[in-house]
C-alpha cells in the first residue's frame, strides 16, 4: 500500500509537470501587480455592493412592472490584463439582470435583462460604471 501510494504520487506529479504547458499558457498573477492596492480592493467590494443592491430593486421593479427588454450586448474593455477582463466579466455576472455571455479580445457580450441601448458605448458606460476605473487601477 505504501509504495503504491508513493508510486501514484511520483507519477502524478510528472503527469502535471508535463502537461502544465498544455492547460496553462502563463499565470496571469505574474503580469500583475503582487501587492494589490487593499483600499482600492476595499472600495471596489463596495461599489459592487451598491451597485448589487440598486440594480436588485431595479430588477424587482421591471419584474414586477414588466417593463423590461431584454437583450444581449457587446461592450468594449480598454482594461489591457487579461485577469482584470476575467474579473470585469465575472463582475458583470455578478450584478443582478447582467450576465456575461462570451469575452472575445477586447469586447464582452452581456445579456442584460432590461436593455436600455443597443449603443455598444452606451450600453459599456451603463453597465460597466465605475468598475472598470477600478479594476484599471487594481489590475492595470
Amino acid at each position: 500500500s505504501g509504495p503504491s501510494f508513493a508510486g501514484a504520487l511520483v507519477l502524478s506529479l510528472v503527469a502535471a509537470l508535463y502537461s502544465r504547458g498544455v492547460f496553462y499558457e502563463h499565470n496571469p498573477l505574474r503580469k500583475a501587480m503582487v501587492l494589490y492596492r487593499v483600499d482600492l480592493l476595499l472600495i471596489y467590494f463596495v461599489s459592487v455592493l451598491i451597485q448589487s443592491y440598486i440594480a436588485t430593486f431595479e430588477l424587482i421593479y421591471r419584474m414586477l412592472t414588466g417593463r423590461y427588454d431584454p437583450g444581449i450586448v457587446r461592450i468594449h474593455t480598454r482594461l489591457r490584463s487579461g485577469l482584470g477582463r476575467a474579473v470585469l466579466a465575472n463582475t458583470i455576472s455578478l450584478i443582478p439582470g447582467t450576465l456575461s455571455l462570451w469575452m472575445s479580445g477586447d469586447h464582452l457580450y452581456v445579456h442584460w435583462f432590461d436593455r436600455k441601448t443597443t449603443h455598444s458605448l452606451k450600453a459599456g458606460n451603463m453597465i460597466k460604471k465605475h468598475t472598470e476605473n477600478y479594476l484599471d487601477r487594481i489590475f492595470g
